[in-house]
């Protein structure tokens, strides 16, 4: 027991058309984006899972302390979870992957004709059916992506081998799911000669519609990303503690102490020690000093002049009697004179190493507080 004493992912979305055209959220991720919330498995040809809210491989897996800590592992590196993922990912054809790109750009382009309508370089009612037009392509790509072998050749058909369920689940409101039906499988010239309040509902559904399926289909994509950035940290964490640990050891072993080379005296000497022969008062031992049986025995070192230091390591005798070096206390003087105690350990030890409260001193000694012999392998101290 030791005392002390006192974004480049960022675009512009079709959502920031300028007011009252309506603000749908149309601003999605691309292929690798972030920020969407795993969908239900079922419907989804980039989702992960079994379908009934379970994943694969996360049964019992060994019992144990050993299956204990694999488990633990697992969930913290996630590697069961990312093998299901990239499976999922591989599930997509050629096909699937080149339209849910071509998803992707044209929902840049519909972004590109939103900023140019917000600020002011196109007028907003005729850039609208051109946004709609867009929507109404990167629409159907991303239902031609989530479709299938073989592809949808139209809009409508595209919209039609859709299921109910993933509509419902994309578009919760029914009014909404029809004027996106009507916007898809009717011609996109029509849309020009609409109302413009027809037109901003169909533009909001549209882009909203568009947003959540190519969020849904890139989730496998975006959980991976996820995974693999929760790895990083870790990584970074465990680089930090290791770099941390060396530090540490590099202070202690590596770095030299102040006390190397500088004069020290006892209180009293029982026989002049040999600690590279490993012999003192006919004992074969490391000690570099032994006192007499007395009073407050010490040992003491001059710095040379007023030095910081920060750490305290102090090695006991290891061949015999650890216990006479306690209770010890570090005490720290300018003038040989006046002394104050900095720390003191008060239980036996083999190693006493220990940080300081930041310490400015010239003379330092180790002192036991009480009567005792007093031996030590070494007496260190580190900035």
């Amino acid at each position: 027991m030791t005392t002390v004493v006192p974004d480049n992912d960022k675009q512009t979305s079709p959502g920031a058309i300028p007011p009252g055209a309506g603000s749908p959220t149309t601003t999605g991720a691309g292929p690798g984006g972030e920020g969407a919330s795993p969908p239900p498995p079922s419907h989804d040809p980039g989702g992960s899972g079994n379908g009934d809210g379970s994943r694969p491989g996360t049964g019992r897996r060994g019992r144990g302390p050993f299956g204990v800590i694999r488990r633990a592992w697992d969930a913290l590196w996630r590697g069961s979870e990312e093998r299901e993922l990239r499976a999922k990912r591989h599930a997509l054809t050629a096909r699937q992957t080149a339209d849910l790109e071509r998803a992707f750009g044209v929902q840049r382009l519909a972004s590109a004709a939103v900023a140019a309508a917000a600020d002011g370089r196109s007028r907003p009612d005729a850039a609208l059916p051109a946004i709609i037009g867009l929507l109404r392509e990167g629409a159907t790509w991303s239902l031609k992506a989530a479709a299938a072998d073989p592809a949808p050749t139209s809009p409508a058909e595209a919209f039609a081998r859709t299921s109910p369920e993933l509509l419902a689940q994309l578009l919760p409101d029914e009014a909404a799911r029809e004027r996106v039906r009507s916007a898809l499988t009717e011609p996109a010239e029509a849309w020009a000669g609409r109302p413009p309040d027809e037109q901003q509902r169909a533009f909001v559904d549209l882009g909203a519609f568009s947003t959540a399926l190519l969020r849904r289909l890139t989730f496998t994509r975006r959980r991976l990303r996820g995974i693999l950035m929760r790895r990083t940290i870790i990584s970074l964490v465990f680089g930090l503690i290791i770099f941390a640990g060396a530090e540490v050891a590099l202070t202690v072993h590596f770095r030299p102490s102040l006390t190397a080379g500088k004069p020290w005296r006892a209180s009293s000497t029982l026989d002049v020690c040999r600690p590279k022969d490993h012999y003192c008062a006919d004992a074969v031992t490391d000690i570099f000093f032994c006192t007499t049986d007395e009073n407050n025995p010490w040992v003491e070192y001059d710095l040379g002049e007023r030095k910081t230091f920060r750490q305290l390591v102090v090695e006991n005798r290891k061949d015999c009697c650890p216990d006479r070096a306690v209770p010890l206390a570090l005490e720290v003087s300018d003038d040989q004179k006046e002394w104050r105690e900095v720390v003191r350990h008060n239980e036996t030890f083999s190693t006493w190493r220990t940080s300081l409260p930041t310490t400015r001193a010239r003379y330092v000694r180790l002192r036991v507080m009480r009567r005792s012999i007093l031996h030590l392998d070494s007496f260190d101290l580190y900035r």
